[in-house]
């Protein structure tokens, strides 16, 4: 697919684009407008795609990586999945039995990370949901959110649901603004990671 043709007022940005923010280019009322432009290009060139058992060493990669950075948003540890725990057979396994494992790339790097469980009665689980940090805020996590409800309709449910820390707001508003609604709590309030039940009726979004 060919480049999205840029404006001009972008080539100066286009040339930095990987080391300096557009807001040290320039200043004022455009400088806000050659963001909101370029913002828009990136997202269009958010895409996601589905991993197989074969790209273990990917999952690997991107997993290590989430449970790094945000070890409060995932119930297991680095610790659990480093040392004796890194094993080949073990996360080709992890791969095998959750039947929906997501990438979202942008610009041709992976970014991002999510997976959806079978079917139990009528609901989809979402879980393992990660977005690097440097790319948060432009549209990653709405398209892997968006591409596990579209699985999730494949497999005739009534809902997606999942479990999200209370103290997470950026998540948390994430899922609000595709079409969660929080369902209570997920577990004891009083525990020390509480989290919040949040569902999203198909019939209804």
């Amino acid at each position: 697919m060919p480049s999205p043709r840029l404006d001009p007022r972008l080539k100066r940005a286009k040339r930095s684009s990987h080391d300096a923010s557009f807001a040290n280019l320039v200043s004022g009322p455009r400088t806000a407008s050659l963001i909101r432009e370029s913002i828009s290009v990136a997202v269009a060139m958010i895409i996601v795609r589905a991993l197989s058992e074969r790209s273990w060493t990917e999952w690997r990669e991107m997993r290590l990586a989430a449970l790094a950075e945000s070890p409060p948003a995932f119930g297991s540890t680095l610790a659990e999945w480093t040392g004796p725990g890194d094993l080949e057979e073990r996360w080709r396994n992890r791969l095998r039995i959750v039947p929906l494992n997501l990438f979202a790339e942008l610009a041709g790097r992976a970014v991002g990370m999510a997976s959806a469980t079978a079917p139990v009665g009528d609901e989809v689980e979402l879980i393992s949901m990660w977005v690097a940090p440097e790319v948060r805020g432009h549209g990653v996590g709405d398209a892997l959110v968006e591409a596990v409800v579209s699985w999730a309709r494949t497999q005739l449910v009534a809902r997606v649901g999942l479990d999200v820390r209370e103290s997470n707001h950026a998540a948390i508003a994430l899922y609000a603004r595709n079409a969660f609604v929080d369902a209570g709590w997920a577990g004891e309030p009083t525990d020390a990671f509480a989290e919040r039940r949040m569902v999203r009726e198909l019939g209804l979004a």
